[in-house]
């Protein structure tokens, strides 16, 4: 916070290439970069049929942002300001300032301590002591480390913008960045639009800049800007919320119809074959033990041939059985691993196309119980009903068993064909009958050996398959877990729309005594009707079906990795497309035009005036200093200045100018004062005294020398005998009656009630009575004799004493005062200013600061 160090720092960095380009190279690659005229052309190709952008050629207007209270920008400014007039000598030149002072950075400043605080409202007075020197001393000479000297003839800025925390509307911003935005948002209505043509043409032509008050300039301005916005993105908001619910709750979340349910999780499991005998056929296609021993079988005429070749078809079979059993294994993990890879797709695109609660009540038909487990159809949707039925007309072990054996009687009875006597004389004394016993048990043999296959891998298939509806009714009821989940997220997405939705009604939070920058044009009311016109027109339905195909493939990870913020904002987008455009084509004057209908001219008008009305600018003051002839207008900027929902009074009024922007959002305003004196404003009575009792410390205050000596930026008219009217005010010698103060040189009324006469009588009014008091040279000899006798008799250390009493009154009356009453009967720039005569004295007297 040393200014000195802030100058020091641009000196060294002046030519300094050793990381990149220097101070003055980027200085002069920015100035140059205003006059190419390749950007001036590009900008004004830009042109359309709404807007016609226009550059000004062969002027240029440089606004510098800085503060007055610390190191670096109130350091440097000077410098900036005369070395952009130097390099823009060529062309016509408008600098501007717009400078903060000491609260703004009261606010910037976390854990400010009081050295801090006195020490930016010295450097605040320091740099508006050398501004105001400047002024009457516009000649700038100054060697910098490159280049040649620096000579200007011209003061360092046109016009000097000074913005506090708070307005003389007695508003106050929440935070310095609000005043950043403010102060970012009138430059832009100056330069970046087409108002800046009516505020440039006024502020070229301010000739009470030029003038005095009370021996100073009138040389500073502020301003204000605020915005009448059509809150776009609250309507947007609350619209996209409000279809998103209605999307969530008709697509994602419909109840289901049963009869559709049905007809679904049947198409369902005919697309993925998964009944019983379709799972089946699968299973058994081309499943089969080849018995290659039959021809040789069927020829063969001898018993133990026959026996033999039985033996070995069996031992074969058994192999070929293990071999087709483990294929049959294989191909039924594999249908399980397609069959359930395909399920979560079926269930992903019955979201997709039918919601989320559909896709649950069919995968609940899938798993639920069968109504009886008699005489199941194949018709029946349940997997465990299509188990059911597999095991009543499927096959079981009893079936294999029982084919081995009828196999292993027909094997025994073909066997005693031969072996005994018997059958012996049976075959050579009815030969024909017993070929034709031979032919039948051998070909029974190779029947059952057949049936023993078929049976075995039938059986098998079935296991397998049975094993298919358990894990896919195990994994159906996990996918519903997870859907549960997800549904869930659904309602708490529901929930935060809701919330979303509500935000966007809520009232701007109009904080008393905080300015904001942005006031809204339409009310809740005017929000939620805007839905609400516009809902028999919508198709939740469709949004929903949109949305879904929008948000990718159909797949169940993409839901399950959504939580509830996700899909709201995902949700909001797709919605929001659906009301952009409108919004983008709306103005706020037609849209309340529209809605207000008869009233919209009454109701625009008076949109209007809250919005000039609520410009105060920024700096405070006060208001009873008898200053006059502040010069300020309004400007306003809006779509179209020919639309004829202006209000009657803003057309060819001269307090008004108003300008097309083609913003069709918002209303900007910009208010403009200028000529006020420094010294009038707020506080500068503390400046002063801070910077009086720093201006010898080690820290120097000044960059410019010749400003430590100039004329003070207060002015010093009966310094002297003002000062004397605050102590004789402590010693009892001026003394207030009623509404009157009267001087009382032998204080007859406090120890006799006698009342002065009327020649002794000063003002109404404390200031107005210091104001009489400085203008009678008797009374103040009188008092200054009266003071010295007293103070010889009492001694210094009880006078100090008798001033720091009254020191504290005065500081007690200004801890209670209101807001109000500090700006309209400035009381408190009295009381503060007789404070400091006061303690003046006390320095006089020998008081060291800190020993009360």
């Amino acid at each position: 916070q040393v200014r000195l160090y802030g100058l020091l720092s641009l000196l060294r960095k002046f030519n300094d290439r050793t990381n990149g380009p220097s101070f003055i190279d980027k200085l002069r690659y920015h100035i140059e970069a205003l006059q190419q005229i390749e950007s001036v052309d590009l900008t004004e190709r830009m042109s359309n049929e709404e807007m016609t952008y226009i550059v000004e050629r062969g002027s240029v207007r440089v606004v510098i942002f800085f503060s007055i209270c610390g190191g670096s920008g109130s350091g440097m400014s000077f410098d900036l300001a005369y070395l952009c007039r130097h390099l823009l000598s060529n062309i016509t030149t408008n600098i501007t300032a717009v400078a903060l002072l000491p609260p703004v950075m009261d606010r910037a400043i976390k854990n400010e301590t009081h050295t801090q605080w006195e020490k930016i409202r010295a450097n605040a007075y320091a740099w508006l002591k050398e501004h105001d020197y400047l002024l009457d001393h516009p000649t700038w000479l100054m060697n910098y480390p490159e280049g040649a000297p620096v000579r200007v003839q011209a003061p360092p800025f046109d016009l000097t913008f000074l913005l506090d925390i708070g307005n003389q509307g007695g508003d106050r911003l929440s935070s310095e960045d609000d005043i950043f935005n403010m102060a970012a948002q009138a430059v832009f209505l100056d330069t970046g639009s087409p108002i800046a043509g009516a505020l440039r043409g006024f502020n070229a032509n301010v000739s009470v800049l030029q003038e005095e008050y009370q021996g100073r300039r009138r040389a500073y301005s502020s301003l204000a800007a605020a915005s009448l916005i059509y809150p776009a993105e609250k309507v947007l908001g609350h619209a996209s919320a409000r279809l998103a619910q209605a999307a969530l709750r008709q697509g994602f979340l419909a109840t289901p119809n049963d009869n559709e349910v049905q007809e679904a999780t049947s198409a369902l499991l005919g697309r993925l074959a998964l009944r019983d005998a379709e799972l089946l056929d699968r299973l058994m296609a081309d499943r089969q033990i080849p018995n290659l021993n039959a021809p040789t079988i069927r020829k063969t005429t001898s018993v133990s041939q026959v026996r033999d070749l039985l033996d070995k078809q069996r031992a074969r079979d058994d192999q070929e059985l293990t071999h087709q059993i483990k294929g049959i294994g294989e191909q039924g993990a594999e249908v399980l691993a397609q069959a359930l890879h395909a399920v979560e797709n079926e269930v992903a695109s019955l979201i997709w196309q039918r919601g989320l609660r559909f896709a649950k009540a069919v995968l609940d038909a899938l798993i639920a119980e069968p109504r009886g487990y008699e005489g199941i159809p194949e018709t029946t949707l349940s997997l465990l009903g299509l188990k059911t039925r597999l095991v009543q007309q499927g096959l079981t072990e009893l079936d294999v068993s029982q084919a081995s054996k009828e196999y292993e009687e027909v094997r025994q009875r073909f066997l005693q064909l031969e072996g005994d006597l018997l059958q012996s004389v049976y075959r050579t004394v009815l030969k024909k009958a017993w070929t034709r016993d031979f032919e039948n048990l051998r070909g029974e043999c190779l029947h059952w050996l057949g049936e023993i296959n078929a049976r075995t891998l039938q059986l098998n298939a079935q296991r397998q398959i049975s094993n298919l509806y358990d894990q896919l009714i195990a994994h159906i009821r996990y996918l519903l877990t997870r859907l549960t989940t997800v549904e869930n997220a659904a309602q708490r997405t529901h929930a935060l729309l809701e919330t979303w939705a509500l935000e966007n009604v809520r009232p701007a939070g109009l904080e008393k005594g905080i300015y904001e920058l942005s006031l809204e044009a339409v009310d809740a009311t005017y929000i939620c009707n805007y839905y609400t016109r516009r809902v028999s027109g919508l198709n939740p339905e469709a949004t929903y079906l949109d949305f879904m195909g929008k948000l990718g493939e159909p797949v169940l990870s993409t839901l399950l990795n959504l939580d509830e913020a996700d899909w709201a904002h995902r949700m909001i987008s797709h919605c929001n497309q659906v009301f952009a455009p409108e919004l983008a084509r709306t103005s706020i004057l037609e849209a309340l035009s529209e809605y207000y209908g008869e009233q919209a001219p009454a109701v625009i008008a008076g949109l209007f005036d809250r919005l000039v009305r609520y410009c105060h600018p920024f700096w405070q003051y006060n208001k009873d200093s008898g200053i006059q002839g502040q010069e300020g207008k309004s400007l306003i900027g809006l779509e179209d200045e020919h639309s004829p929902l202006v209000p009657m009074a803003y057309r060819d009024n001269i307090q008004y100018e108003i300008k097309s922007t083609g913003f069709k959002h918002r209303i900007d305003a910009a208010r403009i004062y200028h000529g006020l004196p420094a010294f009038l404003l707020r506080g500068m009575a503390d400046y002063k005294a801070y910077y009086d009792n720093r201006r010898n410390g080690s820290d120097p205050l000044h960059v410019i020398p010749e400003a430590a000596q100039a004329d003070e930026v207060i002015p010093e008219e009966n310094v002297e005998a003002r000062h004397s009217f605050a102590v004789a005010t402590a010693f009892g010698y001026i003394i207030q009656i009623g509404t009157w103060y009267y001087f009382d040189a032998g204080k007859r009324y406090a120890s006799d009630r006698i009342h002065p006469g009327r020649e002794n009588r000063l003002a109404q009014g404390r200031a107005n009575a210091e104001d009489a008091f400085a203008h009678r040279e008797d009374f103040v000899r009188q008092v200054e004799a009266v003071l010295e006798t007293s103070i010889e008799y009492i001694g210094n250390r009880e006078a100090i004493t008798i001033l720091q009493k009254q020191i504290d009154i005065w500081k007690t009356a200004l801890a209670n005062m209101g807001e109000g009453a500090m700006s309209e009967n400035g009381l408190r720039h009295q009381y503060e200013k007789e404070i400091q005569a006061l303690r003046q004295k006390q320095l006089q007297l020998g008081w060291v600061q800190g020993k009360e």
